[in-house]
């Protein structure tokens, strides 16, 4: 189709001559003739009038004349399109030159080989600079230059692109070793593009060869890292385990399985990383990490802040009731993962039991604060609570109550049955007000049989009906031993701007009065 796309153009092509072009030799000929025959009857009817001549001198001047009448057509007609034409053609000529240098500086300034190979000898037909660094000036084949061998590639390790090409008709795309001008090997990626001739068939290739040796190089780099940060995630002491952006489970280490009871077969590869720990499913600190979410976590765990450890990450700790069948207390940390664009990709989590240091750290608060006999709230933490209420009180104008409690003739009772019974007594009266109160309420001992209730968010009227209220049901409890117990009781209503020792001083001196007034009474503060 080709051929006659070309066929039928070229008489369009004589008929559109370009101006100044010679003309066609056969009828410049004969308007030659012609002009010569006009010209020479034109000097004929000339020299017939001039006086006679010898037959010589008539020649010469038949000549002369006819030359110069013959000469300005002879180059309007000849000379001038000939001259036109020679120039046109030295410019095309130019022109192709530096067409032809355009294309060899574009092709010299590709940053890859870039060659054109015959399909059938495998010779390079065409190629820049860095295709052909290493030729000697003559024709050479593609594996010569790339390989130095003389046969063509073959084989999975060095598959033959041309061969490919040949085969299936297609560009294709194949990974080759060659080795550069010092003869250092290269790891390069071959793209093969055939060029077809009007049967379909390829008798040309075009070959673009990229060097991904650094690329490979770095490739492989990066996935030994992530083989080692596997190995150092799988080894290490620390349950730890990661999720990828869409939250599914990529590693859950040995000693994750050991403290959860979950074998990471369950869970990688899945969204169930919050089994091992929650009765339903729920988000994890990992899960709030990725998701940016992290201001939700005062909600799931008792304690949660932000890492002082690890940049964007996360700290939470608490108590989780069975753990692998175990009550735990754990530590979590969390931090995200970031690809060299800064985008968050994964994130990975680590936890901590220290149960037995939470309960040690508990037992120690626990002896700090409460009182050895009878387990109830000692002076030291009375005293904190106090000054606490007083500042909630200063601050938000709330109000809150104070009772103090004496046993009467508590001294009788050690005296008659000793002090382990005096002992028992004590316990037996705080753990018999500790039922009678609210969640809200604190219960201590103040000293020696003296008792101190503090009760937030509590006027005076209803603090004095609690102490009447727990009077009575001291006083009506069976005692071992013991026949029956009563209390002395003052009650006080906090006022503004009082401070904690005139709170104290005046509910203890409605306390004597109480005592002084026949005891098993409530006295209201002044």
């Amino acid at each position: 189709m080709h051929h006659k796309r070309q066929t039928q153009q070229e008489p369009s092509r004589q008929e559109s001559r370009p101006a100044g072009q010679c003309p066609r030799p056969v009828p410049l000929f004969f308007v030659m003739i012609g002009a010569v025959a006009v010209a020479e009857g034109a000097i004929m009817v000339l020299l017939s009038q001039l006086p006679p001549m010898s037959a010589l001198a008539t020649s010469l001047l038949d000549v002369a004349l006819l030359a110069l009448a013959i000469l300005p057509f002879f180059y309007v007609m000849l000379m001038k399109p000939l001259c036109r034409e020679i120039r046109r053609r030295e410019a095309a000529e130019l022109a192709a030159v530096s067409e032809k240098e355009f294309l060899d500086k574009v092709i010299d300034s590709l940053p890859y080989p870039f060659s054109v190979i015959d399909a059938h000898d495998y010779t390079v037909r065409l190629g820049n600079a860095k295709a052909m660094a290493g030729a000697d000036g003559h024709p050479m084949t593609c594996h010569a230059l790339s390989h130095h061998q003389s046969f063509p590639c073959s084989g999975e390790e060095h598959p033959c692109p041309l061969q490919q090409v040949k085969a299936t008709g297609k560009p294709v795309t194949v990974e080759h070793v060659h080795q550069n001008q010092a003869g250092e090997p290269r790891i390069y990626e071959i793209y093969g593009f055939p060029i077809l001739d009007d049967a379909g068939q390829v008798t040309q290739m075009i070959e673009v060869s990229i060097d991904i040796t650094e690329r490979r190089r770095a490739e492989n780099l990066l996935r030994e890292q992530k083989r080692f940060t596997t190995k150092l995630i799988e080894y290490s002491s620390v349950p730890t385990f990661v999720l990828d952006a869409q939250h599914n489970v990529l590693f859950w280490n040995k000693p994750c399985e050991k403290m959860t009871g979950f074998k990471a077969s369950e869970i990688v590869g899945t969204r169930d990383h919050w089994r091992p720990f929650y009765q339903q499913r729920r988000p994890c600190l990992a899960d709030l990490v990725l998701d940016g979410t992290g201001d939700l976590g005062g909600n799931l765990y008792d304690f949660v802040e932000h890492s002082k450890v690890l940049p964007h990450g996360l700290h939470a700790e608490g108590w989780f009731t069975n753990l692998n069948g175990h009550r735990r207390y754990l530590v979590f940390e969390a931090a995200p993962i970031f690809d060299e664009a800064g985008k968050t990709v994964a994130a990975i989590e680590t936890l901590r039991d220290i149960t037995e240091r939470k309960e040690m750290e508990e037992a120690l608060a626990f002896q700090a604060t409460r009182d050895e006999l009878t387990g109830i709230y000692n002076r030291r933490m009375l005293d904190e609570l106090l000054k606490r209420e007083v500042d909630r009180a200063q601050r938000y104008q709330t109000p809150f109550s104070l009772i103090m409690f004496d046993l009467d003739y508590f001294k009788n009772i050690n005296d008659t049955y000793g002090h382990d019974v005096g002992d028992a007594v004590l316990r037996s009266v705080a753990e018999a007000m500790r039922g009678q109160i609210r969640v809200t309420d604190h219960l201590g001992r103040w000293g020696g049989e003296e008792f101190m209730l503090l009760a937030p968010e509590t006027v005076l009227a209803q603090a004095a009906f609690l102490a009447d209220k727990l009077r009575r049901h001291v006083e009506q409890h069976h005692f071992d031993q013991v026949s029956s117990i009563t209390m002395s009781i003052g009650v006080g209503e906090y006022r503004a701007d009082e401070g904690v020792d005139s709170l104290i001083k005046r509910v203890d001196d409605a306390l004597y009065r109480a005592k002084d007034s026949g005891r098993n009474t409530v006295e209201i503060a002044e």
